[in-house]
């Protein structure tokens, strides 16, 4: 399932209507963090892509940051706002 997500990081990251009014009933600070995220992933996907990484390559480089980001968030005891693209360790 992480490898399914992985390639909608393909696109630029953008936000369409329905998911517009389904993030509204989120916190700001839970929005926050997954806008955060998406541009991450987005400019994490097309910097490997252009490093000429195998699309299946990049991919999974993807999938591991989704599950990455998904342990921390988790079980990490730190305040949300920790967490930043610094964690991540570089391919």
């Amino acid at each position: 399932m992480l490898i399914e997500g992985a390639w909608t990081y393909r696109m630029h990251a953008r936000i369409n209507c329905i998911l517009h009014d389904r993030n509204e009933k989120l916190p700001q600070v839970t929005r926050d963090i997954a806008w955060k995220a998406q541009l991450r992933l987005c400019a994490r996907y097309r910097r490997l892509s252009a490093a000429g990484k195998a699309k299946a390559v990049v991919t999974t480089a993807i999938a591991r940051e989704i599950a990455g980001s998904c342990e921390i968030g988790l079980f990490n005891e730190a305040p949300l706002d920790l967490l930043t693209d610094k964690i991540f360790i570089s391919i």
